[in-house]
């Protein structure tokens, strides 16, 4: 997709705030990258997170079970955890991305192309979004 774009290791760089030898290291499959990191390198070719996940031979329609595995985490011990839940298809409308994320992880950061949407199941999280912070407890939503 980078070199589609025309873009360089070094332009992907500047642009994303990564390092060229870590982007390097993902594109040779060598790096496991975090999902905000995923998501600003996304926004930066200018196309939605779910762009640079494998595409799937799929039914029209997806149905994903509680009990699924298709779960994946950034590193083994990571303190969060992600399921696609939309079916993957190019340049489709929506993505839909699932994260888990439990106490004690890392603050988040994301830049994305696309609307920003969560919804909170157990627990609570703290969103600050343009300099205003949100607390969002079970059955809360922000859009």
């Amino acid at each position: 997709m980078r070199r589609d774009a025309g873009l360089t290791l070094e332009a992907l760089a500047a642009d994303t705030g990564l390092t060229a030898s870590y982007l390097s290291q993902i594109e040779k499959g060598s790096a496991i990258p975090s999902i905000s990191a995923l998501t600003v390198i996304a926004a930066s070719l200018d196309t939605d997170v779910g762009d640079l996940f494998p595409e799937q031979d799929e039914p029209s329609v997806k149905i994903t079970r509680s009990g699924d595995p298709e779960r994946f985490r950034v590193e083994p011990n990571s303190r969060e955890e992600y399921s696609l839940i939309t079916a993957r298809v190019p340049q489709g409308p929506l993505s839909v991305i699932r994260g888990r994320h439990y106490p004690g992880g890392p603050v988040l950061e994301f830049r994305h192309v696309g609307e920003e949407f969560a919804f909170v199941l157990s627990g609570s999280v703290r969103i600050v979004v343009d300099g205003k912070e949100h607390v969002l407890d079970p059955g809360d939503w922000m859009h």
